[in-house]
């Protein structure tokens, strides 16, 4: 489960960086806002609600706002993964993130790591996984000890 969790959210990193080369605009990589109805596609807005685990989207941002406006196009939508895991997002700096960007060329917008981590509540052993993205845009990912 932690494989296929980590697989799906660094395909959905790749996607958001290479749609934003591809269309030459920035692309937005979001956290889903959590609501009760599964049609509801929108950004979360507060930021201090940086756990992914409500499932992301990404989109065409044309004003580079991290705000899916009217006319910005929804590229794709992940719901929550299965498994209930935790997904913190953070920067280089420990403050939490409610979205990531990448500009024309695929670079992170602004130009600061960023890590997911994706925890699952009966994690043992090296389950926990780490996803890494640097500040020029690319995306790794390693395994860590459950806490």
């Amino acid at each position: 489960r932690a494989t296929a969790q980590v697989n799906t959210l660094v395909t959905a990193l790749n996607l958001a960086r290479g749609e934003a080369v591809t269309r030459g605009v920035t692309v937005t990589i979001c956290k889903r806002k959590a609501d009760d109805d599964p049609a509801v596609i929108a950004c979360e807005d507060d930021g201090d609600q940086s756990d992914w685990s409500s499932g992301w989207l990404v989109f065409e941002d044309l004003d580079g706002d991290a705000v899916l406006d009217d006319g910005e196009e929804v590229i794709r939508v992940w719901g929550p993964p299965p498994g209930t895991p935790t997904i913190p997002a953070v920067d280089d700096a420990g403050n939490g993130l409610i979205f990531l960007q990448f500009d024309a060329t695929g670079a992170k917008i602004p130009p600061r790591g960023a890590t997911l981590t994706i925890t699952n509540p009966d994690c043992t052993g090296d389950q926990v996984r780490v996803v890494s993205l640097s500040p020029i845009g690319q995306v790794t990912n390693q395994r860590q000890a459950c806490q």
